[in-house]
């Protein structure tokens, strides 16, 4: 039983980070329109509120930090590129 709550968890870390380092792979490349990095953070944003407000098997603390370090780093690109 506990398998089967781990994996939709476990699936969906995997597609934050799938997303995430693709989206800072166009960022870094300059392929990405700015209403889809738009788009993509706000999508990594919430997928990183439900992995913290969820109380199973989710990423350690400091994994937590980490991705949202990374993610706030997308969204000062998303300002910089509306301010020019």
């Amino acid at each position: 039983m506990a398998a089967m709550v781990a994996l939709p968890t476990l699936a969906r870390e995997k597609n934050f980070r799938r997303l995430l380092s693709s989206t800072e792979k166009l960022l870094e490349e300059n392929a990405i329109e700015d209403w889809k990095l738009d788009q993509f953070v706000k999508s990594l944003t919430e997928m990183l509120n439900d992995m913290q407000k969820s109380m199973n098997r989710r990423p350690s603390s400091k994994q937590l930090d980490e991705y949202k370090q990374r993610v706030d780093i997308l969204r000062r690109n998303i300002d910089i590129t509306k301010l020019v």
